[in-house]
C-alpha cells in the first residue's frame, strides 16, 4: 500500500470563467478515473461535471491549474499504458472550461513504485510519494511528479549516486544512496529530540515540507530552510546557520 494523493481533491480557480474547479480521483467502474467538477464560487453549487476519458488502468493523484485565459491543465498518475502494471504520468488540457479534454503521455516509460522507496532502517519501504504539483510559466504548463526510473543504474539517464530528501516539520532530512538503498540522517538539527516540544519552545522551526536547494554549480553545497537558513558544504554532514 502507498500513501498517495489519490483521494485528495485538486482545486483551481478559473478567473476567466469565474468558477471554482476541482479534479478528483474516484473508482466508478473497473478502474480509478479522474473526474472534474465546476462550481459556482458564490454558492458552491455544481454547474457541471465531466471526466477525463481513461484507458485500461487506474488514474490517481491528480493536479490541476487554471491559466489566466481559462485554459485548464491537469496531470495525474496513469497505469493505463501497461495494463495496470506500471505507473506513468499523463497530461490533460481543456480549452473550453473543462467540458472536453485532450491528453498525452508525459513519461517515456513506466516505473514500479514497489521496487524503490524511502529509507527504513538498513532497507527501504515502498512509497510512491504524494508531493506532485502543477505550475504555469507563461503559456506553458509544468507538471512536477515523483518518478524513480532514474534510480536504476542501468537506466540511460543515470547520473547521480544519491538524492537528498527534505523531511518533516521538525527539520529532518535524509541523504539516500539509490544504489545501495542506504539512508543517512542529515538533519541540520537533532529534530527528534524536540518532536514532542511545543513549537514555540523549539530552537528551530520548519514547515511541513522544508525548503531544500542544491547549488547548481557545486552539488556538495545544500541549503535548508527553516526560520533561519542553513548551509552545508559537505552534502549535509555538517551545517552552518547563515541568516
Amino acid at each position: 500500500q502507498f500513501r498517495a494523493g489519490g483521494p485528495y481533491p485538486a482545486p483551481a480557480f478559473d478567473t476567466a470563467h469565474n468558477k471554482l474547479d476541482v479534479l478528483v480521483a474516484d473508482i466508478r467502474g473497473t478502474y480509478a478515473g479522474m473526474y472534474f467538477y465546476a462550481l459556482d464560487p458564490a454558492t458552491l453549487s455544481v454547474a457541471f461535471t465531466s471526466s477525463i476519458p481513461g484507458g485500461n488502468g487506474d488514474r490517481f493523484e491528480g493536479e490541476l491549474s487554471a491559466a489566466p485565459n481559462g485554459r485548464l491543465d491537469a496531470s495525474f498518475y496513469d497505469r493505463g499504458y501497461s495494463a495496470n502494471e506500471l505507473v506513468d504520468l499523463t497530461y490533460a488540457t481543456s480549452s473550453d472550461g473543462g467540458h472536453t479534454w485532450r491528453q498525452a503521455r508525459v513519461t517515456p516509460q513506466g516505473f514500479d513504485p514497489s521496487a524503490w522507496g524511502v529509507p527504513s532502517g538498513s532497507s527501504f519501504r515502498p512509497f510512491i510519494g504524494d508531493y506532485n504539483g502543477m505550475t504555469l510559466l507563461g503559456g506553458q504548463a509544468l507538471p512536477i511528479w515523483t518518478d524513480i526510473r532514474g534510480a536504476n543504474p542501468n537506466y540511460p539517464g543515470w547520473e547521480m549516486d544519491s538524492m537528498t530528501v527534505p523531511g518533516t516539520t521538525g527539520g529532518g532530512g535524509v541523504r539516500f544512496d539509490r544504489r545501495t538503498k542506504q539512508g543517512l540522517d542529515i538533519a541540520p538539527y537533532p529534530f527528534r529530540s524536540e518532536l514532542n516540544t511545543n513549537i514555540s519552545q523549539a530552537k528551530y522551526r520548519f514547515p511541513w515540507t522544508p525548503a531544500l536547494a542544491i547549488d547548481p554549480f557545486d552539488s556538495r553545497t545544500i541549503y535548508f530552510g527553516g526560520q533561519v537558513l542553513f548551509r552545508s558544504t559537505d552534502r549535509g554532514s555538517s551545517w552552518q546557520v547563515i541568516s
